[in-house]
């Protein structure tokens, strides 16, 4: 949630975000415990803040860009208010802490102030104190576990043989569980080696893949597919036996959740063992009353003849949308690629939509967007 959530005593925390209030953070933890489902919050405690930095009332708390000033005793307040709100409406003793993407921690505000401090050093200061406060509260966290490949492998995630120092495994809070997220790789070799890397690190591993919503209007299920079925054949091997399919909203939330009902399906078959996609096709069918294949017509907006299966993450359906007809700043890309068959795919999404009436909006949606691109280009 970051900052789209209500605390008491700050008023200004997710200011026009937009964000939940307590009545509805209520309402969803206990819709969900009445179908069975535990709810688990997923907020921050360090970085990812980039609209808070910019409001005055907390700008002073902030080290650079959008990270927490560690060692602030303002930080840790707010923290704790953070941890309080999910303690009294959420039912669940799960929490995942964030910690991701926190690039510049200790360079900015801190540096200037304190000097140059071993970035390793820092963030576990921080780490520690953030979760004693979520114990206090009767959490159990888990973090996205980026920031520790990070700091080792000159800023980039994902590697092979990649080791963390044991002087920092060993720090590492008791309690606290290691998210390794991976959405889109499909090297096996590379996944294998990276879940090698957080063993060795003896906490205890959750893996969180994604079925792919947040590049576009229009979802890329057969990419997230192949991702999630290669990935839960390696977590088998390994032995990890906790899952997060993440559906993030980025870059403006377009695309309907709904659009990847099959990954969403698939995944949790794949991490029950099941990798037959025939198998899984024919359960969807059944379960929900509509065509797993009909559903998977819903990727065509963004699929081109140079991309047919998406190993490049491209969303053609929407930069050619923007793609202003003065300044035509996709105009080089499309002439490589020739032309699209927009009018084409929007028939083919009606089609299928007239065999899946329950969301039939959604392809006569992407079918309209690609009958307007067909115009354009």
């Amino acid at each position: 949630m970051e900052d789209t959530y209500g605390i008491d005593g700050e008023p200004y925390f997710g200011y026009l975000r937009g964000g939940y209030s307590k009545q509805e953070m209520r309402e969803v933890a206990l819709y969900g415990q009445e179908r069975g489902v535990e709810i688990v919050p997923a907020i921050q405690t360090l970085a990812h803040f980039p609209h808070l930095a910019k409001l005055p009332a907390y700008s002073d708390i902030f080290d650079v860009d959008d990270v927490l000033m560690i060692g602030d005793s303002r930080v840790y307040a707010l923290i704790d208010r953070m941890f309080q709100t999910m303690r009294e409406f959420f039912l669940t003793d799960q929490i995942n802490i964030g910690f991701d993407e926190a690039y510049l921690v200790g360079l900015g505000k801190y540096l200037r102030e304190h000097g140059y401090r071993d970035r390793f050093d820092l963030l576990m200061e921080h780490l520690t104190k953030v979760v004693a406060i979520a114990k206090e509260h009767g959490f159990k966290p888990h973090m996205w576990s980026d920031m520790f490949f990070r700091l080792v492998n000159r800023g980039e995630y994902y590697g092979k043989g990649i080791s963390i120092p044991e002087s920092v495994a060993a720090k590492i809070p008791e309690g606290l569980s290691l998210v390794y997220w991976d959405y889109f790789n499909e090297d096996e070799s590379l996944f294998d080696s990276m879940v090698t890397s957080h063993e060795a690190m003896g906490a205890p591993i959750w893996y969180a893949g994604s079925a792919i919503v947040h590049d576009g209007f229009a979802p890329l299920n057969r990419k997230s597919l192949r991702v999630l079925e290669m990935a839960f054949r390696c977590l088998r091997r390994h032995s990890v036996h906790n899952f997060l399919i993440t559906m993030w909203g980025d870059d403006g939330n377009e695309c309907s959740f709904f659009a990847a009902l099959p990954s969403l399906y698939a995944a949790r078959r794949f991490a029950q063992g099941e990798f037959n996609l025939k198998v899984i096709s024919e359960e969807f069918g059944k379960l929900f009353g509509f065509s797993f294949e009909d559903m998977l017509v819903l990727d065509l907006p963004n699929e081109t003849a140079s991309n047919p299966n998406f190993k490049k993450l491209q969303n053609p359906c929407k930069s050619l949308l923007y793609n202003d007809p003065f300044l035509g700043w996709k105009d080089y890309d499309l002439a490589k690629e020739g032309p699209i068959d927009f009018a084409g795919k929007a028939k083919a999404l009606r089609e299928a939509g007239s065999s899946v009436s329950a969301f039939s909006y959604l392809f006569e949606t992407l079918a309209s967007l690609c009958q307007t691109s067909s115009i354009m280009f």
